[in-house]
C-alpha cells in the first residue's frame, strides 16, 4: 500500500487524538459524578445523625452547593415537614424549590405553606412561584392571601408570586378585594402597583375612582389620580371632580385642575 493510500485510509477513519480527549472527558465527568454522589451520601448521613440545630443548618447549606441533589429529595422533604428547628425547615424548603415539579415535592411544599414559622411559609411561596401557571397553585395562593395568612411579610411574597399572572381576572380581583380590606401602607402600595397596570379596564378604573375618595395616604392618592386622568370615562371623571372639592394636597389639586 502506497503512502498516499495509507494517508487516505487514516483520514477516513477515527481520529485517535479526538477519541482520547473524549474518553478523558467522559472519565472526568464520571469521576466528578461519583464524588458528588459520595459527598451527598455523606452529608445526608450527617444530616440525619446530627442533633445540633446549627450543625444541621450548615449541612443543608453544603448540600445546596451541589448542582443537583434529587437523590435525597425524600430526606429533604422529611426535614421540611418534621425538623423542630425552623431554620432547617426553611433551608430544606428552599432546596426543594429546585425539585418543585416533582409531584411528591410539590405536595410537601403545599404542606409547608401552613407551617407555624413565617420564615418557612415565605420560602414555600417562593418555591411555588415557579409553578404559578398551575391554576390550582394560583387558587391556593389566592385563598391563602385572602383568608389564611396572618403575616404581612408572607402576604407581600404571595402578591409578588401572583403578580406573574396579573392578566388573570382571578388574580386582579383578589388584589382588589385585599385593597378594600384596608391593608397597611406597604401592602397597599404593592397592590396598587399591579392594579394600576390594568387601569384601562372599566371595572378597575371604577374601583380606583371610588377608592381615592377615602384614601388617606396622599402619595397613593396622587399615583391613582395620575393614572385615572388618562381614562376617558364619565363615572371616573365624576369621582375626580368630587375629589377636587375635598382634596387638600396642593400637588394633587394642581393635577386635577389641569383637567377641570
Amino acid at each position: 500500500m502506497s503512502e498516499e493510500e495509507k494517508s487516505s485510509e487514516n483520514s477516513e477513519g477515527k481520529d485517535p487524538t479526538f477519541e482520547h480527549i473524549m474518553e478523558f472527558e467522559v472519565e472526568t465527568m464520571e469521576k466528578k459524578e461519583k464524588e458528588r454522589l459520595e459527598d451527598i451520601e455523606e452529608l445526608s448521613s450527617k444530616l440525619q445523625n446530627t442533633s445540633k440545630n446549627k450543625d444541621r443548618a450548615q449541612i443543608l447549606d453544603l448540600i445546596g452547593e451541589h448542582p443537583t441533589y434529587g437523590e435525597i429529595a425524600d430526606i429533604l422533604i422529611n426535614v421540611a415537614l418534621e425538623d423542630k428547628y425552623q431554620l432547617c425547615r426553611a433551608k430544606a424548603v428552599s432546596l426543594l424549590a429546585d425539585l418543585i415539579r416533582e409531584e411528591e415535592v410539590k405536595q410537601a411544599i403545599l404542606q409547608t405553606l401552613n407551617d407555624s414559622s413565617h420564615l418557612v411559609r415565605l420560602w414555600s411561596v417562593w418555591a411555588l412561584r415557579s409553578i404559578i401557571s398551575d391554576d390550582n397553585i394560583r387558587d391556593i395562593l389566592i385563598r391563602k392571601l385572602k383568608y389564611g395568612e396572618v403575616s404581612n411579610r408572607v402576604k407581600l411574597w404571595i402578591i409578588r408570586a401572583l403578580s406573574d399572572r396579573i392578566d388573570d381576572d382571578e388574580v386582579i380581583y383578589a388584589f382588589i378585594s385585599l385593597l378594600k380590606s384596608k391593608p397597611n401602607t406597604e401592602m397597599k402600595k404593592l397592590l396598587l402597583y399591579y392594579i394600576l397596570q390594568k387601569v384601562e379596564n372599566p371595572e378597575i378604573s371604577m374601583v380606583l375612582s371610588t377608592h381615592i375618595l377615602n384614601e388617606t395616604n396622599k402619595e397613593i392618592r396622587r399615583e391613582i389620580v395620575k393614572r385615572l386622568l388618562e381614562i376617558e370615562n364619565e363615572d371616573v371623571t365624576y369621582s375626580l371632580e368630587r375629589l377636587l372639592k375635598q382634596e387638600k394636597d396642593e400637588e394633587i389639586r394642581k393635577l386635577l385642575k389641569v383637567k377641570f
